[in-house]
């Protein structure tokens, strides 16, 4: 297992570029300055070490603050193979499901088309559900919806 004492001898990890790169050779396809990392269906890099499947941005954040993460690891930008370190930040399951802009059938989170054709832009806290107005336009009622989640982050 990949623990805070070895990471450092099995990887390179450059904070700039988000590359992680092979310091020791397991096998002829993990080469020794190879960036590490295949993609999986959902876009993360994963990498095999001793039998064992790690996220790469995981590993990364053991690298840098010599810890495991205790939550999850937020892509900010949404990009799930963009490991640069000003990308990454650990929140709870919660604020990482808040930062998503589709749900997994395609529709805008927040929003919902009315009859009349507006979008509402709804949000729920504590189970309580709260409309946030009417728009011409479903990015505008999602913009307000994103807002209306991070004003609710800083309170």
């Amino acid at each position: 297992m990949i623990n805070k004492n070895n990471v450092h001898r099995i990887f390179d990890y450059d904070p700039i570029t988000g590359n992680l790169k092979w310091l020791v050779s397991f096998n002829n396809r993990a080469l020794i300055g190879s960036i590490v990392g295949n993609k999986n269906n959902s876009g993360y890099l994963r990498v095999g070490v001793h039998g064992e499947s790690y996220y790469a941005h995981r590993v990364i954040w053991l690298m840098v603050n010599n810890r495991w993460p205790k939550y999850e690891i937020d892509h900010i930008n949404g990009n799930r193979s963009d490991n640069r370190l000003i990308n990454l930040r650990e929140v709870t399951c919660r604020e990482n499901s808040c930062n998503r802009r589709e749900h997994r059938d395609g529709k805008i989170i927040g929003t919902r088309r009315q009859q009349s054709g507006r979008y509402v832009a709804r949000i729920t806290i504590n189970g309580h559900r709260f409309c946030l107005g009417t728009f011409d336009t479903e990015q505008e009622a999602h913009a307000i919806y994103i807002n209306a989640i991070k004003e609710k982050a800083h309170a």
